[in-house]
């Protein structure tokens, strides 16, 4: 699935407005945002895939459209 110009265009003014310097990588399929060299989110499968604290995880997935990250049939941590 192609990646939604207006998703990078909208993550890319948040960064700049921010003034976060973040490099753009190719991964997942999808554009991978690493801010201080780690994957901060990435573009994936027409959404966004996001590193959160591991204490939120439980709460963020009760909300709507929120999934786990799962790869080679097992949840990504």
């Amino acid at each position: 699935m192609a990646t939604d110009a207006f998703l990078l265009e909208r993550i890319t003014n948040i960064l700049t407005d921010n003034k976060t310097h973040w490099i753009d990588k190719k991964m997942f399929g999808g554009n991978c945002f690493m801010v201080r060299e780690k994957m901060c989110f990435a573009t994936y499968k027409g959404g966004l895939m996001l590193k959160v604290d591991t204490e939120e995880i439980a709460e963020l997935l009760n909300r709507s459209g929120a999934n786990e990250m799962i790869q080679g049939g097992k949840s990504l941590k």
